[in-house]
């Protein structure tokens, strides 16, 4: 049997550990918040809290914003950060933030890594079974190094 093709199998274990991580930020990001805050006139920010990945803007108008950089907040008074599981978007004079729930990638990665964990055993039930890999040929009958008559792969 030939080995497994190398992209399936980053297929299969990058996208089971990028959805392991995606929900373990995402239950984390219920107890802290980290954030980025740029400089300039529209002070551009990146979140996460509640769950929830936000992107967004805030004029200089708006008083009482952190210098820019990076912070972290931990939960506790006056923050409470309760989960949000869907997709936000507001828009206002003095802000605009868009939040993209965690759990949409991580369930993107789970499923991309399913299809590909699902693929490779067919095609080891196939060889198994004496049908080609590729496309389930019958291959029975046939000398052992000749290639498939369907798809002519050896």
């Amino acid at each position: 049997m030939r080995p497994h093709p190398r992209i399936r199998k980053t297929i299969k274990w990058g996208g089971l550990a990028l959805a392991a991580l995606l929900l373990g930020v995402c239950l984390a990001s219920r107890w802290w918040w980290v954030e980025w805050r740029g400089s300039g006139p529209q002070n551009k920010w990146i979140s996460l809290k509640g769950g929830r990945l936000v992107i967004g803007t805030a004029r200089d108008v708006l008083a009482g914003l952190p210098a820019p950089g990076w912070h972290v907040y931990r939960e506790g008074w006056p923050f409470y950060f309760e989960f949000r599981w869907w997709f936000d978007w507001k828009r206002s004079p003095f802000a605009t933030l868009f939040a993209v729930p965690l759990w949409v990638p991580a369930v993107f990665a789970l499923l991309l890594a399913a299809s590909a964990w699902r693929l490779d055993t067919l095609a080891r039930r196939r060889t198994r079974a004496g049908h080609c890999p590729s496309c389930g040929y019958d291959l029975t009958g046939l000398i052992a190094p000749a290639p498939c008559p369907e798809c002519g792969r050896p």
